[in-house]
């Protein structure tokens, strides 16, 4: 399992207009641009693929996907175990076995004994320092899933028109999140 934040404005290096428009009016930097969301991502040896958990900030977005707030989008110990309860407690059968990097919350006590004692799961941790080099989901999916929604952001609005207020922008992210896993 690993998370990644996904940013409410997600543009990337490109600008969309209309072809042969000399001055492109841009947004950077104001809080037009800085919502962002958590993802959770976890999938397991097999390649089966669990439901994408999303962490917005102060206020929900779409019921597209499993979904919370938080007052900062980060995952802390009450969003760790709503996504244990949510996600993982239901949808893994069997031996489990939960690779974790070394989060702060992933490391507490309680989280792991939780994991342990009631969702019987033995869990590892990545140890810090080579997370970029050893964590699977790092390695493997987190860059091809960014650009992916990076891609998917600018297709949708080359194909329709910009959200008009911030209710319908924070829908982007669960669009695109559910679209791309």
């Amino acid at each position: 399992m690993d998370q990644t934040a996904i940013f409410v404005d997600n543009p990337g290096k490109l600008t969309i207009d209309y072809r042969g428009t000399t001055n492109i009016d841009t947004i950077q930097g104001s809080s037009e641009n800085t919502g962002r969301c958590s993802v959770f991502l976890c999938g397991s040896a097999t390649g089966e693929k669990l439901p994408p958990f999303v962490v917005f900030a102060s206020t929900f977005g779409s019921t597209a996907v499993e979904h919370t707030v938080q007052a900062k989008a980060w995952c802390n110990h009450s969003i760790m175990k709503e996504w244990i309860e949510k996600i993982w407690r239901p949808d893994v059968n069997g031996c489990r076995m939960l690779l974790l990097d070394s989060l702060k919350v992933h490391k507490m006590t309680s989280i792991r004994q939780y994991l342990e004692n009631d969702c019987a799961t033995q869990v590892q941790y990545i140890p810090p320092g080579v997370t970029g080099l050893s964590q699977p989901m790092g390695v493997s999916v987190m860059k091809s899933f960014k650009k992916k929604i990076q891609d998917l952001y600018v297709k949708q609005h080359i194909d329709h028109p910009f959200p008009a207020d911030a209710a319908e922008r924070r829908v982007m992210p669960s669009f695109l999140v559910v679209k791309t896993w």
